[in-house]
Protein backbone atom coordinates (compact mmCIF):
# COMPACT_ATOMS: atom_id res chain seq x y z
CA UNK A 1 0.00 0.00 0.00
CA UNK A 2 1.53 3.41 -0.91
CA UNK A 3 2.75 5.45 2.04
CA UNK A 4 3.09 9.25 1.85
CA UNK A 5 4.19 11.55 4.65
CA UNK A 6 6.01 14.70 5.56
CA UNK A 7 8.07 15.77 8.52
CA UNK A 8 9.83 18.93 9.63
CA UNK A 9 13.38 19.09 10.98
CA UNK A 10 15.32 22.05 12.38
CA UNK A 11 18.30 21.19 10.15
CA UNK A 12 20.14 23.39 7.69
CA UNK A 13 20.69 22.97 3.96
CA UNK A 14 24.36 22.20 4.62
CA UNK A 15 23.59 19.40 7.09
CA UNK A 16 21.05 17.99 4.61
CA UNK A 17 23.68 17.98 1.84
CA UNK A 18 26.17 16.18 4.09
CA UNK A 19 23.60 13.55 5.07
CA UNK A 20 22.60 13.02 1.42
CA UNK A 21 26.27 12.58 0.48
CA UNK A 22 26.69 10.03 3.27
CA UNK A 23 23.57 8.10 2.16
CA UNK A 24 24.76 8.03 -1.44
CA UNK A 25 23.09 8.46 -4.82
CA UNK A 26 21.66 4.95 -5.23
CA UNK A 27 17.85 5.24 -5.19
CA UNK A 28 16.41 3.20 -2.33
CA UNK A 29 14.03 0.33 -3.06
CA UNK A 30 10.44 1.51 -2.89
CA UNK A 31 11.03 5.27 -2.95
CA UNK A 32 8.69 7.07 -5.33
CA UNK A 33 9.38 10.69 -4.35
CA UNK A 34 11.61 12.58 -1.92
CA UNK A 35 11.35 16.36 -1.89
CA UNK A 36 12.93 18.73 0.62
CA UNK A 37 11.91 22.36 0.89
CA UNK A 38 13.24 25.17 3.04
CA UNK A 39 10.83 26.80 5.47
CA UNK A 40 11.09 29.00 8.55
CA UNK A 41 12.98 27.12 11.23
CA UNK A 42 14.36 24.33 9.06
CA UNK A 43 13.45 21.89 6.32
CA UNK A 44 10.28 20.02 5.38
CA UNK A 45 10.72 16.52 3.92
CA UNK A 46 7.89 15.23 1.68
CA UNK A 47 8.00 11.54 0.82
CA UNK A 48 6.08 8.91 -1.11
CA UNK A 49 7.04 5.24 -0.80
CA UNK A 50 5.60 2.05 -2.24
CA UNK A 51 5.05 0.85 1.35
CA UNK A 52 5.67 1.89 4.93
CA UNK A 53 7.97 -1.14 5.28
CA UNK A 54 10.20 0.18 2.46
CA UNK A 55 10.47 3.53 4.27
CA UNK A 56 11.21 1.95 7.66
CA UNK A 57 13.92 -0.29 6.18
CA UNK A 58 15.61 2.66 4.44
CA UNK A 59 15.36 4.78 7.59
CA UNK A 60 17.00 2.09 9.74
CA UNK A 61 19.64 0.91 7.27
CA UNK A 62 20.74 4.15 5.59
CA UNK A 63 19.25 7.32 7.04
CA UNK A 64 19.83 6.60 10.73
CA UNK A 65 23.52 5.73 10.37
CA UNK A 66 24.14 8.67 8.00
CA UNK A 67 22.47 11.18 10.31
CA UNK A 68 24.43 9.84 13.29
CA UNK A 69 27.76 10.09 11.46
CA UNK A 70 27.14 13.61 10.11
CA UNK A 71 25.91 14.98 13.44
CA UNK A 72 28.89 13.45 15.27
CA UNK A 73 31.29 15.01 12.74
CA UNK A 74 29.58 18.37 13.31
CA UNK A 75 30.10 18.02 17.07
CA UNK A 76 26.43 17.43 17.82
CA UNK A 77 26.39 14.74 20.49
CA UNK A 78 22.66 14.47 21.07
CA UNK A 79 20.43 13.21 18.31
CA UNK A 80 17.33 15.29 17.75
CA UNK A 81 14.02 13.68 18.66
CA UNK A 82 12.28 11.68 15.95
CA UNK A 83 10.42 14.11 13.73
CA UNK A 84 6.67 14.25 14.09
CA UNK A 85 5.08 13.42 10.77
CA UNK A 86 1.72 13.35 9.13
CA UNK A 87 1.00 10.47 6.80
CA UNK A 88 -1.47 9.26 4.24
CA UNK A 89 -2.01 5.80 2.90
CA UNK A 90 -3.91 4.68 -0.15
CA UNK A 91 -6.29 1.76 -0.37
CA UNK A 92 -8.64 0.46 -3.01
CA UNK A 93 -11.27 -0.45 -0.42
CA UNK A 94 -13.30 2.16 1.40
CA UNK A 95 -13.26 5.94 1.15
CA UNK A 96 -10.02 7.87 0.89
CA UNK A 97 -8.79 9.31 4.19
CA UNK A 98 -8.97 13.03 4.77
CA UNK A 99 -5.57 14.61 4.07
CA UNK A 100 -3.59 15.68 7.11
CA UNK A 101 -2.42 18.83 5.37
CA UNK A 102 -2.41 20.72 2.11
CA UNK A 103 0.76 22.11 0.57
CA UNK A 104 1.10 25.31 -1.39
CA UNK A 105 4.38 24.88 -3.27
CA UNK A 106 4.65 28.63 -3.82
CA UNK A 107 5.33 29.05 -0.09
CA UNK A 108 8.57 27.03 -0.19
CA UNK A 109 12.07 27.43 -1.56
CA UNK A 110 13.61 24.37 -3.17
CA UNK A 111 16.74 22.95 -1.56
CA UNK A 112 17.44 20.60 -4.45
CA UNK A 113 15.53 20.10 -7.67
CA UNK A 114 15.36 16.42 -8.55
CA UNK A 115 13.30 14.77 -11.25
CA UNK A 116 12.12 11.31 -10.27
CA UNK A 117 11.26 8.94 -13.13
CA UNK A 118 7.84 7.35 -12.71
Amino acid sequence: MPYAFYYDVPGTEELYRRIKAEIGDEPPKGQVLHLVVKQDGGLRHLNVWESRQDWERHRQERIGPAVGKVLAAAGITERPPEPVSSSWTSSTSGPAPEPAGVFDARAFTMVRDTTVPL
